[in-house]
């Protein structure tokens, strides 16, 4: 009867696991959609949402060890798109173009990348 009880366990434990590592999968695959995005085409605020969804899903992940790398890793790149999403939505606010350009060359100043700012559409 105890092997019965081991093999529920490492099953247990093996499910756990596997929906971390396709919670993980979803996550890189949304993130790499992001990251093919053209500037126009980006909506910060729907992508806030989203990964605040996978971070809500991440946390539903019932069993798995929090302190394990695995968890820690992917808990660290949705914090990092969250923290990246307002900064993304205040950089599609129409203020950043003025007559004079002063916010996008502070931009530019900042990340030493010369581009070009044109309706909103950056270069």
């Amino acid at each position: 009867m105890g092997s019965n009880k081991n093999l529920d366990l490492i099953i247990n434990e093996l499910t756990i696991v596997q929906k971390l590592w396709n919670h993980i999968k979803r996550c890189n695959l949304v993130f790499h959609s992001y990251l093919s995005l053209q500037y126009v085409k980006i909506n910060p605020v729907d992508m806030e949402d989203e990964v605040k969804t996978l971070r809500k899903q991440l946390m539903d992940i019932k069993g798995v060890d929090r302190k394990s790398n695995t968890f820690m890793g992917i808990n660290e790149d949705i914090k990092k798109w969250a923290t990246f999403m307002p900064l993304l939505n205040e950089l599609k606010d129409p203020s950043m173009l003025v007559e004079d350009g002063r916010h996008w060359a502070k931009v530019k100043t900042l990340v030493k990348k010369e581009f070009s700012v044109d309706d909103n559409l950056v270069i």
